[in-house]
């Protein structure tokens, strides 16, 4: 399953390269940022339910100011870009590294319309 999922992301930056190359790409963006602590051994995963709609174009970690001190949290930050019209579901899990347990769970509905422009519909 690993795999297929790593194969078909790299079918979806292909895809992306192409938009770009041929400036179709409208430069509509989504930043999702959730709070982590690196130290505590558990870090934000995400999986979506369609690969055609969004893509994900950069991940971040932005340690706080505090976070000098070994131990500290900070901001993982996902950007996602349209990549054609349609509605995903985004699951992002905050999944220990160890054991795969996860400790919270958050799902973004987002739309994109024909323009490329992505809304946020809810969050669960």
């Amino acid at each position: 399953m690993t795999a297929l999922f790593s194969l078909l992301q790299q079918l979806v930056a292909l895809m992306m390269a192409i938009i770009n190359l041929l400036g179709l790409n409208n430069k509509n963006i989504v930043t999702v940022e959730l709070y982590t602590n690196p130290s505590s051994g558990y870090s934000w995963e995400y999986s979506y339910d369609r690969i055609d709609v969004l893509v994900l174009s950069d991940n971040n970690f932005i340690p706080d100011s505090s976070a000098i001190l070994s131990g500290g949290g900070g901001t993982q930050v996902f950007e996602f870009r349209a990549l054609s019209s349609g509605t995903v579901n985004i699951t992002f899990s905050y999944v220990n590294k160890n054991d795969k347990s996860v400790a919270s769970e958050y799902i973004y509905t987002y739309t994109v319309d024909d323009t490329g422009k992505i809304t946020l519909q809810s969050i669960q």
